[in-house]
């Protein structure tokens, strides 16, 4: 019997993991994955330094994950020889409201008006929809739009109708995620 070996090309991954303060995060799991094939797992040192020396070209998700914290942290990555991603922080907070247009408790605000929400980091687009963000007046939900923008960390709602006059409307966020899939605190 003869015994065939195929080589192919292959390239590496190297980088380093941050905790979200800037210092090196030692012992987080780096996992660098591709569709149809095993993950390959490797562990951050004590510089926070990950390296895959050999794997395959092509494209492929590392997701950092730090075992005893929240920091987490994902990036696409085409491989076609060395590749070096630098310092790749942990995104250890989940993201939050970080102002609403109009302002709580507002009075006097355009009927016409819209619902203007600034998030604390970009979101998921595909988690900003009718059933995670909802607005709420005296006869129950509003109909409107919801359109995403500022790099993905507004959320603007247009209602399809003018509001009431002298009526209270509620906004609550709950279910957006940002780009690494953790959960706003609701809102």
């Amino acid at each position: 019997p003869t015994l065939r070996i195929v080589l192919q090309a292959t390239g590496s991954v190297t980088g380093r993991a941050l905790f979200a303060d800037g210092r090196p995060a030692p012992g987080i799991t780096a996992e660098l994955s591709a569709f149809g094939s095993a993950p390959i797992y490797r562990e951050s040192g004590d510089d926070g330094a990950f390296a895959f020396p050999a794997v395959a070209l092509g494209t492929y998700t590392l997701r950092l994950e730090d075992p005893i914290g929240s920091g987490i942290a994902r990036r696409e990555v085409a491989v076609n020889g060395a590749v070096a991603l630098g310092d790749v922080t942990l995104d250890d907070a989940p993201p939050s409201v970080a102002t609403l247009t109009p302002l709580a408790s507002a009075v006097g605000v355009p009927l016409a008006s819209t619902i203007r929400i600034v998030f604390s980091e970009p979101v998921s687009v595909g988690t900003v929809n009718q059933a995670t963000v909802r607005v709420a007046g005296p006869a129950g939900p509003v109909l409107g739009t919801l359109q995403v923008s500022g790099g993905d960390t507004t959320a603007t709602f247009t209602p399809l109708a003018p509001l009431q006059q002298q009526s209270r409307y509620t906004v609550a966020l709950e279910g957006v995620t940002d780009r690494i899939g953790k959960p706003i605190v609701p809102f």
